[in-house]
Formats: C-alpha cells, structure tokens, sequence
C-alpha cells in the first residue's frame, strides 16, 4: 500500500503541481485562522490566570464586594472569624502614566500591607532585597516599585520620578525600588507597581476602603468550610471564592466575544473543506483511465479508496503544518486589534498573555487539517470505487460531468441544506428557542451550512433565467457559456459552494459591523448632547481613565463660559458589579435638565420623562436596565432585582427598559445621589458640561484646558471629537475582521480557479472539437471566461440575497444570545454592492487564466486527448 501511494499518488500530486498548492494554500488559510484565533483566545485566558494566581500568591480565599470596595473595618470582622490564620488586605487599580496622550500606557497599582504582605505574597530583587530602604518606602507616602521589565522599558532606575493620573490630579512618585518578573510581578506582563496601602488609598480616591482581602487558613483547617463562615460573618454583599473564582468572572465576560471570534474562524474552516472536496472530486473525475487500470492490474476497491484517501490526507497533514506557523503570524497580527476591540466592547481593560505556540498547537492543527481533508474528500472517493473498472477505463468518461448525476447531487444538497436551515425556522417559530444558547450556536453554523447547501439549486434558477437575456442576439459565444454552466452541474457545484460561502462570510460580517455601529451610533445622538466631555487623561470610552473627585465639579462650573445653574456640569460614575453571578455595568448619572426631558435615556417602553422622574424622585431606590439585561436575566418595569452593595443587599425597583452598549451581560442606570449613599463612592468618571449661550465651545475648552490639564491630569473633549472618536473605535472593533475577509475572498478564489484550470483539462477534447468547428481562439476564451462571470454574478447576488436574509436573522434572534448585544438590523446598501462586485471580479480573475489556457489548445493534439 505505500509502494503504491508512493509510486502513484505521489506522482500523481507532483504532475499537477499548481491545483496541489492551491489546495494545501486552501487548507493552510482555513487551519491558519483557526489557529490564530485559538492562540489569541488561550492568550486571554492565560493572561487572566496568570495574572490572578501570580497576585494570589499562597491564598487560598479572596474577599471581595465589587469595584468601589468595603470599608477597611469590615478587616476585624473577617480575622475574628474561626480558622483564618492571615488576612491580608489591598487595594488596587490601573493606573495612567501621566502625559502619554494615547492612554496606552498602563500600569496595575497594587497597595499593600507591608507588615502583613510576607504573609501571602514574596517580592525579590537580584540581590534578594525588595527595596534599597524599607524605612523610605513606609515613611513616604509618594514611593512606588516598578518591575525591572516595566523600569528598563520606560528607562526608570531606582530614585527616578514617575508621574501618574490620580483622583485629584496628576502626582508624581518616587522609584525607591525594583524587582524581578517573579510572583506578583509577572502579572499583567510585569506591568506592576507597588505601594504602601495607606499611600494608594489617597492617590486612588479610597480612603478608608479595601478593595480586597486575601485569606491563609489556619493548618488542617477546610477551605470550604472556611469560606461558609467568611460568607456568614460578612453576609451577601461579600464575594468568598478560591482565586481562580476571579478569573473564571473574566473568562465569561469574554465568552461571547471569543465565541464570535471562533465562529467567523470556522466559516472560513468550511470554505477550505469545500475547497478539499472540489480537488479530490475533480482528482478522481481526471484519474477514472487511471483507476479502471489499477482495478484490472488487480488493485482492490480497499486498496484504490486507501490510496485516494491518503492523497487527501497527504494534502491535509502539509497545509495544517503550513497552517499552524501561518496561524502564529496572524495571531501576532491581530492580537493588538482583538485586544483593543475586547477593551471597547466590554469597557474594561484587557490584557493579552504570551502568545504561546507549542507542539500541542502544531498536533492539533494537524489533527484538524487532516480530519478536514479525509472528511471532505470521503463522498468523491467512495463515489469513485464504485465505478466498475470496465467502465472506468473507457476514454473520455466523466461521471463528474453527467448532467443527472449533477442533478441528482444538486437535488441531495438542496434537500439537506433545507434540513439545516429549519434549525433556523425553529428559532423564529417557537419563542424562546433561540434564547438558548447551545442551540442558537448550532443554528447559527446550520445556517451558514444550510445558504451553502442550496446555493447550487438557486444559482441555476438564476442561470436559466439569465439565459433568455443572453439568448436574444446573434453571437453564439453566452449561449454555449449558459448552456455549459447549466451542464457540468456537478464542477459548478463546488464552485457556487466555494464562493458562496467566501462572499457569505464578507457579507455576514459586513452586516453586523454596520447594524452595530448604527445602532451604536443612534444610541450615542440621544446619550451624548453635552458640549464638552472631561475625564482623566486616557481612554474614557474603554473605562480606561482613572476616575476623580466629584469636588472638581465645583471648580469647572466656575470658568468663564460654562452655563449658569446647577445642572451646568453633570457627573457621571461607571463600573461593573456582579448581578446573579454575571458581570453587568453600572451606571450612575446625576440628574439632567427636566426641561430637556431627560434626554440621555433611549427609552423603549416608557417616554424619558416617565423614567427620569420615576428614577431621581421615587422614594424607594429604582433603576433602569438595557435591553440585553431583560434578555439576559428576563426583568423588565414593574419588577425587583436585588444587587449586592458595600451597604449590603439591596432592592431596586425597574422603572424603565433603556438601550445600552456598555455590557454585553447588561447595564443598570441608577440616580448618582443614590448611587453615592449606598455605595459610599464619592468618585465620578468623568463629567459632561454646557457651554453658556453664545460662548464659543472651543474657547472654553482652551480655558479649561490652560487651568486644569495638565496640573489635573484632565482632557477636554468637544462633542464633535467625542463622537469622531466613537466612530473610530466601533471601527477599531472590528479591524481584526479585516484578515478573516481577505482570507475568505482567497479561498473562494482559489477554489474556482482550480474547478476552472481542471475544467480546460477534462474539456480538452470537447475543446478541440469547437475549434475544429471554426470556433476562433478569442470566442473560445471568452466562452470560458463568460462561464467564470456568469457564476461569479448568480453566486455574488444570491450571497448577498442570502446574506442579508441570514443577517438579520443573526441578528434580530441568535447574536443576542450568544454575544450579548440587542442590536437593530441595518442592510449594508454600499457593502452589498461592493460584496457583488467582488464576487463578479474574484470569478473573472479566477477565469482569467482558464481562459488564456484554453485559447492556446491545438486541435490535432485536443482531439487525441483522452
């Protein structure tokens, strides 16, 4: 057997080496993307994992109550409890270098106990020391250590000045030591500093307050018993977990995008599948002499179906190896794209790993490149060994051309691309169906199978209607073009499939990238109409700006050309909270201008001035929440949700169903004044202002800019700008998409290139004969080329007929489950015709050389091939 795959099927693939590279390219791009996007995913959570154990140190319990923290005397109370030998506490959050415009530039502050740190968490230097002065570093409050990696990157050595943006303004700290990327400072990529707790709670704005609390059991003492009591003593409101609790928190807020991610990389898996079986099917449809005579030389049905298949196989194993190393580089590529498009979409900073690529990478690309190849080209084999070799081996047989076999192989994938998008219907028809979110995963790849499936069927209708168009003149060239398209049924199969599913692909993408940035963009003309935005230097749409006192407010109501009254500056406060075990965000508002009618609500069940008054003047505590925490956790207005608050539990009455993007878990809105009581968090995020009557905004932006930029740390943003940026990021989001389309157009390129390139060749002697007939040189490659066209300009409309149809049913029905979003679906008019167009040029350049080749047949030699 392997003299045979060596003699033959070898030689075989060598003699047709171009189909065999595109082929293995095909492969290589589908594995390729694959792999990226497993290495990016496992870069996250790594990252997470990492970075939590590192900061966990020896724990084996973490206290935590959310993002504002809990007062430091709740301390007493958990060290009072049975069975804990240490408790240890910080605080904690990012900082910004101060004067890095781009907000890029981050560093994770870690407060902590010195006495108590030894405890649960060991810092070294190269010397063993953490520190030149221990004393230095407890007795002034403006000290800070750096990792070596962070210092030697920022070119900071001990004694140099760091400035950062604080909650009061910009300070500058003192480098009073360095340490080694080992324990704590390997999270966050070594991105760490250190301070003493009391220091970091007055930079940070927590006084009084510790974000967390980290638990060494007694000897012999069960962790889960340990952690029921902390839960007893401190009560709900209080959050008692392993480490690893928090970093499983992280990865389900990014299970949805991650699994967007995996489903655009498995489309373009399938399109290099399709691409497979259209070789191997056009492989055997070539070799049929070539098989006859191996059956007659005694070769069994076994050994001719091992043979093949070790073919495919061949072809899987070297474009998974070529997939794997292309996967690494796409993944370093896109890394930086998926990292900030995570950081926009969940507004919180992310952080990616080591880009690890190991033997397990390779082997599993392996595996799934040469199960992707097997599984593809199982259908042509086996159709091909049931050829008898009597028949085989008769000349010019081609079964793959039979106008009823394609037929009946059009009817069998039409028939199950039905089946699969009933998977769809099911989801429109029965309610609450697609809300689960195994089967919306499932119906959503049914659906891409299903367009797939019965594109064959309907780009023939399509073809056939187009006929009468191309029928009417003189010129015989469209008619031997339609009718040879409507022919070789079974080679135009793989074809439609092939491109199909590329422009599919391009098209589903195009759809929800426009349907979110419009809806977005809808959403942020009603949330953002005040004149000027300030907040820290940073990324402010990201959450990544460290938050300020509200006391500044005071001060920038009091420069020239701010409007007069109390409503001139609103604040705004924004984090996440846990709701029901889920991350969602928090925002909380002041109050607008009634007389605006409470214009920063996009109400959806109640008018704004309903929900403004119900939400600042109700006496109970009352919230508003986005449509995809009604879709989530199924509240709506009129019902309670319970959240846990540094003051304990507490009941909040829904008063109205507002659209949000800042979670894809959901968002709950809460009056600030409420807010602050129950969260004891005096912090905003940021503040809106109005300009005075006839005051020119720019003006008053230069003035606040001379009086509190820089010796605040503050940047000033013009609405205009605002949303300019806005617009730039949502774009940003889906940068990384950028690749996936091109790699998918290619595929679809590749694979009609090569039906068409195979095609010339089993058409030889057909070929031959028409220019035997009179045909000239110039007719016959534009007959080929006109096939190519034809099939390019049925599929590109149908796929993005279909698409759209598809698009909205992603969005309106499964995305929401599976990704978080509750978005308004937005047909992307420029996008289709640029997807149409595409579609029409992929199969012109791709019947470019087909044709050049078949203009170059010699009759005499066409008409002696077999």
């Amino acid at each position: 057997m392997l003299d045979l795959v060596l003699r033959v099927g070898l030689r075989h693939l060598g003699r047709r080496p171009l189909r065999t590279l595109l082929t293995i390219l095909a492969v290589a791009l589908g594995i390729g993307l694959s792999v990226s996007i497993a290495i990016i995913n496992r870069s996250v959570l790594s990252s997470f994992r990492e970075s939590v154990a590192a900061l966990a140190g020896t724990s084996a319990l973490t206290v935590t109550a959310g993002d504002v923290g809990f007062a430091e005397e709740k301390l007493d109370d958990i060290e009072r409890v049975p069975g804990v030998k240490s408790a240890i506490p910080r605080v904690e959050a990012w900082g910004y270098l101060a004067g890095d415009e781009s907000g890029t530039e981050t560093l994770y502050i870690l407060g902590i106990d010195m006495l108590r740190e030894q405890a649960v968490r060991s810092y070294q230097t190269g010397s063993g020391e953490v520190m030149d002065d221990p004393l230095v570093f407890l007795n002034e409050p403006d000290s800070v250590i750096l990792t070596r990696t962070f210092a030697a990157a920022h070119g900071l050595h001990i004694g140099s000045a760091l400035p950062l943006a604080t909650a009061t303004g910009q300070v500058t700290l003192t480098v009073r030591g360095l340490l080694d990327a080992e324990g704590p400072a390997k999270a966050y990529g070594g991105a760490v500093a250190l301070m003493d707790i009391d220091g970091a709670r007055v930079m940070l704005g927590k006084d009084g307050k510790i974000d967390a609390v980290d638990i060494v059991p007694r000897a012999g003492v069960d962790v889960g018993v340990l952690a029921g009591a902390l839960r007893a003593a401190l009560g709900p409101s209080f959050v008692v977990e392993p480490p690893q609790g928090y970093a499983r928190q992280l990865e389900q807020l990014v299970q949805p995008f991650q699994a967007s991610l995996t489903f655009f990389g498995t489309i373009a898996l399938v399109v290099g599948l399709f691409l497979v079986a259209n070789s191997t099917s056009m492989s055997v449809a070539e070799r049929q002499k070539e098989i006859g005579v191996l059956r007659a030389l005694g070769a069994t049905r076994t050994q001719v179906f091992s043979l093949l298949l070790a073919e495919c196989a061949l072809i899987g194993t070297v474009g998974a190896l070529a997939g794997a190393y292309l996967g690494r580089l796409l993944a370093s590529r896109m890394v930086g794209d998926v990292a900030e498009s995570m950081t926009h979409q969940l507004s919180m900073k992310i952080t990616m790993g080591e880009l690890g690529f190991d033997r397990g990478v390779v082997l599993r690309a392996v595996a799934l490149g040469t199960g992707t190849a097997i599984i593809a080209g199982l259908l042509p084999i086996v159709r091909a060994t049931r050829i008898p070799a009597t028949t085989a081996m008769r000349a010019q047989v081609n079964a793959g051309d039979r106008s009823s076999d394609g037929g009946k192989a059009s009817h069998i994938a039409a028939v199950l691309g039905a089946g699969c998008l009933s998977c769809v219907l099911l989801t429109i028809a029965v309610p609450g169906l697609g809300e689960s979110a195994p089967f919306a995963s499932l119906a959503q790849a049914a659906g891409v199978l299903g367009v797939a499936l019965v594109s064959p069927s309907l780009v023939q209708l399509a073809i056939r209607a187009m006929r009468r168009l191309l029928l009417g003149g003189t010129d015989v060239v469209p008619r031997l073009a339609t009718e040879n398209v409507i022919r070789y049924r079974r080679r135009t199969q793989t074809n439609v499939i092939g491109l199909t599913l590329g422009l599919l692909f391009v098209m589903l993408i195009a759809g929800i990238s426009h349907s979110m940035k419009d809806t977005v963009m809808q959403w942020f003309t009603i949330n953002m109409r005040h004149d000027l935005l300030v907040s820290s230097k940073g990324k402010v749409m990201q959450n990544a700006a460290q938050p300020i006192r509200e006391e500044l407010g005071a001060e920038l109501a009091d420069v020239p050309g701010i409007r007069q009254g109390a409503r001139a500056v609103e604040g705004i406060r924004f984090l996440h909270v846990t709701y029901e075990g889920h991350t969602i965000a928090l925002k909380a508002y002041d109050e607008p201008d009634p007389a605006r009618h409470y214009w920063l609500f996009d109400a959806r069940d109640r008018t704004r001035d309903e929900m403004g008054r119900a939400l600042y003047h109700s006496q109970d505590p009352t919230v508003l929440v986005s449509t995809n925490f009604v879709l989530h956790f199924g509240k709506k207005t009129r019902d309670s949700i319970t959240l846990d608050t540094p003051s304990g539990p507490t009941s909040f009455r829904v008063v109205g169903v507002v659209t949000d993007f800042a979670s894809p878990e959901g968002v709950v809105y809460l009056a600030r004044e409420r807010y602050r009581q129950i969260w004891n968090d005096p912090l905003v995020s940021g503040f809106g202002l109005y300009v005075a009557p006839g005051a020119d905004p720019v003006a008053v932006r230069t003035e606040l800019d001379r009086r509190f930029g820089r010796s605040r740390n503050l940047m000033f943003i013009l609405n205009d700008e605002f949303r300019a940026e806005f617009t730039s990021a949502i774009d940003r989001s889906f940068a990384f998409a950028d690749a996936l389309e091109w790699a998918a157009l290619f595929v679809a390129l590749a694979g009609i290139f090569n039906t068409l390139t195979i095609g010339i060749l089993e058409r030889t002697r057909e070929l031959g004969m028409m220019r035997g007939l009179g045909m000239q040189r110039s007719q016959l490659a534009r007959m080929i080329l006109l096939e190519a066209l034809l099939l390019g300009a049925a599929t590109a409309l149908l796929a993005v007929v279909l698409g759209g149809a598809l698009g909205y049913w992603l969005i309106a029905r499964s995305l929401p489950t599976t990704l978080g979003w509750v978005l308004h679906y937005t047909l992307p008019w420029r996008n289709m015709a640029l997807i149409f167009g595409t579609g029409v040029a992929v199969a012109g350049i791709a019947g470019a050389y087909p044709a050049w080749r078949a203009s170059r047949i010699e009759i005499v030699e066409a008409l002696g091939y077999e």
